[in-house]
C-alpha cells in the first residue's frame, strides 16, 4: 500500500465467481467490509485519498455511511471539474444531492449549499444555464434560511453571472 503496509491481493478467474462470492456474503458482513475497505484506503493513501474519491464514495455508499459517501462524491465532482469533465462532475454532485434525505437534518443545509454552488458552476461550464440558475437560486434560499450574508452575496453574484451568460448565449 502507499503507506508501506503489506497487503494481499485476490484475483478471480472470471467476474461471475467474484459476483457469486459477493452475493453469498450476508448483508451485514458486506456492509461492514465496504466500510472497513473505505477506512483502510483512507488510512493507506492519507492525503492522496481524494484521488480515489469515486471508489471511496462507492464503498461508503455500500457501507451505508452516507455522510462520508456524500463527502467523497463531492471530492469526485471536484476532481472531475479539475480535468474539465464537467458533465461527470454534475453526475457526482447530483448523486450527492440524492443522499441528502439519508443525512441528519443539521448536516443537510451546509452540505447542500456547497453542492449547489459547485454543481451550479459545473452547469455553467456545460452551458446548462437554466439548471445553473436553479442551483444558484437554491443556494440563495439556503443562504437566506441560515442568515449567511457572505453566502447570500456569492449566490446573488453567481445568479447574475448565470443570467448574463444565458442572455448573451442566445
Amino acid at each position: 500500500m502507499p503507506d508501506g503496509t503489506l497487503s494481499t491481493r485476490y484475483r478471480f478467474v472470471h467476474v461471475l465467481y467474484q459476483n457469486a462470492v459477493y452475493q453469498d456474503l450476508m448483508t451485514n458482513r458486506r456492509v461492514s467490509l465496504h466500510r472497513q475497505t473505505g477506512d483502510l484506503m483512507i488510512r493507506s493513501y492519507g492525503g492522496e485519498a481524494r484521488r480515489l474519491a469515486t471508489q471511496l464514495a462507492t464503498h461508503f455508499d455500500r457501507g451505508r455511511d452516507f455522510e462520508r459517501a456524500v463527502e467523497f462524491l463531492v471530492h469526485a465532482g471536484d476532481n472531475a471539474m479539475q480535468i474539465h469533465a464537467n458533465e461527470k462532475a454534475v453526475e457526482h454532485y447530483s448523486r450527492a444531492v440524492g443522499f441528502m434525505p439519508k443525512l441528519a437534518c443539521e448536516k443537510q443545509s451546509s452540505m447542500l449549499a456547497a453542492i449547489y454552488r459547485k454543481r451550479g458552476a459545473a452547469y455553467l461550464a456545460t452551458g446548462h444555464f437554466g439548471d445553473a440558475i436553479e442551483d444558484f437560486s437554491n443556494l440563495l434560499h439556503q443562504a437566506c434560511k441560515s442568515y449567511n450574508r457572505a453566502m447570500e452575496h456569492g449566490a446573488l453574484n453567481a445568479l447574475a453571472e448565470a443570467y448574463l451568460l444565458r442572455t448573451s448565449s442566445g
